[in-house]
């Protein structure tokens, strides 16, 4: 999955570069993130904090295209059946630090979504069993290396190949071992299946300058 992002100014100020993001001019990071969507199954987020987060706001009013968001008692969906009756079914949000499948029939395509960053610590919750989670913070890097997220031993990593369609699984094995086959590394925009040994919280960190 490509995905490019810009970060611009919310209000004038001092100009400081912030490692794995862009450049940024105010203490609220505004600005876009393109994210591919392939013809068929992918798992995407929404790596920007939005007016909205509505399915509805943030996704494009596409035919056919469903999306679907993870619950352990069923799979609520929303499906954009064309451009003039525009979307039908449930009524859920993408906020970062989520995630949900996307199936996409028609041609590829290119979903924009619109937001800010704030600054501060942002968490969100790894329940036990599984889930669909992404990084809060629209930085790409290893998953635990560099996005800190809080892997147990045990804990099992889905990531959708869309070419393959297939997943690629990575494990967490006591040490020394650690991960296995490697430790993945997940895009921006990019969400993936986690099956969690324990609930956890995943937390990140966002300061303007560090």
């Amino acid at each position: 999955m490509r995905t490019k992002a810009l970060f611009v100014a919310a209000a004038i100020g001092l100009a400081s570069v912030i490692p794995s993001l862009a450049q940024v001019y105010s203490v609220n990071v505004v600005g876009y993130v393109n994210v591919d969507v392939p013809t068929g199954f992918s798992l995407i987020s929404n790596p920007l904090d939005a007016t909205s987060n509505a399915v509805q706001d943030l996704m494009p009013a596409v035919d056919g295209l469903t999306v679907y968001r993870f619950d352990s008692a069923a799979y609520p969906s929303k499906s954009s059946l064309n451009p003039i009756l525009g979307w039908q079914g449930d009524d859920f949000d993408i906020n970062p630090g989520e995630g949900v499948w996307v199936n996409n029939p028609g041609a590829a395509l290119t979903v924009t979504f619109v937001g800010e960053i704030t600054e501060g610590d942002k968490s969100i919750d790894v329940p036990a069993g599984f889930s669909i989670r992404s990084s809060i913070i629209p930085e790409t890097g290893a998953l635990a290396t560099t996005l800190g997220f809080p892997a147990g031993v045990n804990d099992t990593i889905y990531e959708w190949d869309n070419a393959g369609n297939t997943y690629v699984i990575s494990s967490l094995l006591p040490a020394p071992i650690g991960w296995q086959p490697a430790e993945p590394s997940i895009d921006v925009g990019q969400s993936f299946f986690v099956n969690a040994g324990a609930a956890t919280t995943w937390t990140r960190n966002f300061t303007v300058g560090q």
